[in-house]
């Protein structure tokens, strides 16, 4: 499993925001459920998001989306949220993981991880396809839909 630098989140009302790489939008423009579960090696079974309570969804996505050094300089059509409860109820756990500061790009002190390995990995894609439902019915946090 991933490796992280923090505690458990507790706070059952905090939202972790989530970025959504544009090849992870279905036909509708919606985010699918790729988005929500560790489907690559790299993600070590867990996904990568932002605390509410450290940072805004504004900032998140600004500091995903801004070339390095000033962001980490990824390709976000948008933010999308989930409660820690709402991780927790499916069996899977957030956890702090704040990122340090580097040469080339800055830190993330609000930076977290939902961890999927509590969770059989066979169930990861059922997982994944709940949170998104979540996510959609709280809508796009960032941008604003126009």
């Amino acid at each position: 499993m991933c490796e992280k630098a923090g505690e458990r989140l507790t706070s059952q009302e905090e939202v972790l925001f989530r970025q959504i790489n544009p090849g992870w939008l279905d036909e509708d423009g919606e985010p699918s459920s790729q988005a929500f579960y560790p489907w690559r090696t790299v993600d070590q079974g867990c996904l990568s998001a932002d605390r509410s309570s450290h940072t805004s969804a504004e900032q998140s996505f600004l500091l995903a989306t801004a070339l390095p050094p000033l962001g980490f300089g990824l390709d976000s059509v948008g933010v999308w949220g989930l409660s820690v409860a709402e991780t927790d109820d499916l069996s899977l756990s957030a956890w702090s993981d704040p990122v340090p500061a580097s040469a080339e790009k800055p830190a993330n002190a609000a930076h977290a991880l939902i961890e999927f390995g509590d969770l059989p990995q066979k169930k990861w894609k059922n997982a994944g396809r709940t949170l998104k439902l979540r996510a959609l019915a709280r809508g796009r946090l960032h941008p604003p839909l126009a």
